[in-house]
């Protein structure tokens, strides 16, 4: 008789419906958190969007706040140069308008001079005399100063003489550069005035020759008298510094 032989796997266990349940439940608390990422999906989307759109727009708002704080930077600096130029334009004014009050202030006191009571009232007389370096050696520029009390408001007029005596070689000389008389007068420097008058002149002389005295000789106009002579040492009369003039006043 056949008997029915059952072969067993040695570890081959029956599933019991417990462990059925779990595996369900297992696959269907995965199922169900894939299920809520893919919902939340869009959420995330947008949040990380809203993030970046915040984030660009300080990004602008730091841009434009640079961007000005640049702009008044480069102003204060167009600023300050523009305040650098005016200053030194105002030393520069402040500079010439000083020497201009320093010439005026000079004007000033040559007229009250010129005026006080003190003052000679000869027709005419040398006020002031001054020598200065020229260009050149031996080149010097003068200034004369006339003044007078004409009658009768009538302007003064004549010749001007002028000369110079020193040494040259260590031999005595004077050097007659203007006569009122002779041949020469025809070239001599003229004086035509009221009250007073400035001249201004050059003259040149020998570059060995050392200067010790200056004459001025003048000579009116239809007078057969002597002329008035006024004798200044050269040290007395040169000056090293620029010459200031005054306005003649007929």
């Amino acid at each position: 008789m056949a008997r029915n032989i059952r072969i067993r796997e040695p570890f081959a266990r029956p599933v019991s419906r417990i462990q059925i349940v779990l595996i369900f439940l297992v696959v269907m608390a995965i199922a169900f958190g894939l299920g809520t990422m893919s919902m939340n999906l869009p959420f995330l989307e947008d949040l990380v969007a809203s993030e970046v759109s915040d984030k660009n727009k300080v990004i602008r708002s730091l841009e434009k706040s640079n961007d000005r704080l640049k702009n008044e930077v480069a102003l204060a600096k167009r600023n300050a140069e523009a305040e650098s130029v005016a200053l030194k334009e105002l030393k520069s004014m402040m500079r010439e308008k000083d020497a201009e009050l320093l010439q005026l202030t000079q004007e000033l006191q040559f007229y009250r001079t010129l005026y006080s009571p003190d003052a000679d009232n000869k027709p005419v007389q040398v006020r002031a005399l001054q020598l200065h370096a020229g260009d050149t050696a031996g080149q010097f520029a003068y200034r004369l100063v006339l003044t007078g009390v004409p009658r009768k408001r009538e302007k003064i007029s004549g010749v001007i003489g002028l000369s110079v005596t020193g040494e040259q070689q260590g031999v005595a000389k004077e050097l007659v550069l203007a006569v009122v008389r002779g041949a020469r007068k025809d070239e001599a420097p003229r004086f035509s005035f009221r009250y007073f008058q400035e001249i201004s002149g050059s003259l040149s002389l020998p570059e060995d020759f050392a200067p010790s005295e200056v004459q001025v000789e003048l000579l009116r106009d239809g007078r057969k008298s002597k002329p008035i002579v006024a004798s200044y040492s050269w040290g007395e009369v040169y000056e090293r510094d620029e010459l200031h003039t005054v306005r003649s006043e007929e």
